[in-house]
């Protein structure tokens, strides 16, 4: 069965896939041989180790072991917006001349140039907590900027040093924007201002996105916060739309 994968979802499964390995220079297994997903029985470049974590092994992938990404996921039921495809195809080809998985991600993430599409705005709780993780583990932990008011607040276009603001900025949505669909010092949870932007969030997503930020809000450092977050996502009760 195919289903659509957009930017944000397949950025945050590349994050995953990178969050502790960022540093990493792909080595083919032979000096002819380029991207290969899997050597022998084990992830090998860096979007293989994303087709492992979607349930994929050397057997399943068959011929589609060394296709270039953008044809790949296709291929394997994953069909991917054209922002998504720009991703997989910049990021493998830095891979591939030599780049560290996190300046690949990043070299991928600062060319895209595609429209968005509405898929692209979907957002699971994979994307959530990876993105989190990734923040932490390049910038380190920060204490909070933020201040504990009677119902947490969150103005994205002027808490410019949060770690949601951060996030915000990694999946794209500008100050600008979110400014755009607040009116003056209205109160606004992040969830609410991805909602007027038209933003869709899983169920789960928004579990950890709220609790995320709560804790944010109250005084949680960065580090505390990221941990939060891979804490409710794993004590969420199990449903089909997780890692969507």
């Amino acid at each position: 069965m195919s289903r659509t994968m957009g930017h944000v979802e397949l950025l945050g499964r590349l994050l995953h896939a990178v969050n502790g390995a960022g540093d990493t220079v792909y080595a083919p297994a032979s000096q002819q041989q380029g991207c290969a997903y899997f050597h022998e029985e084990f992830p090998g470049c860096l979007h293989g180790h994303v087709f492992a974590a979607l349930g994929h092994d050397r057997d399943s992938m068959g011929t589609n072991n060394e296709k270039p990404a953008p044809l790949a996921y296709p291929a394997l039921g994953y069909a991917l917006t054209s922002r998504a495809e720009q991703l997989a195809a910049v990021s493998q080809d830095a891979q591939d001349q030599g780049e560290t998985w996190g300046r690949a991600i990043d070299a991928a993430v600062s060319l895209i140039r595609a429209p968005e599409v509405r898929r692209d705005r979907r957002v699971g709780d994979v994307p959530v907590w990876a993105t989190l993780d990734h923040l932490v583990s390049r910038y380190g932990d920060r204490p909070s900027v933020l201040d504990a008011t009677e119902r947490p607040c969150f103005h994205p276009y002027r808490e410019s040093s949060s770690l949601l603001s951060y996030a915000f900025a990694l999946w794209g949505v500008s100050a600008e924007e979110a400014k755009r669909v607040a009116s003056g010092d209205e109160c606004l949870w992040s969830v609410d201002v991805l909602a007027r932007l038209d933003w869709h969030l899983s169920a789960r997503a928004w579990v950890v996105l709220v609790a995320t930020e709560s804790a944010e809000v109250h005084g949680f450092s960065w580090a505390a916060v990221a941990e939060l977050a891979r804490q409710v996502r794993v004590n969420l009760e199990f449903r089909e739309e997780v890692d969507q």
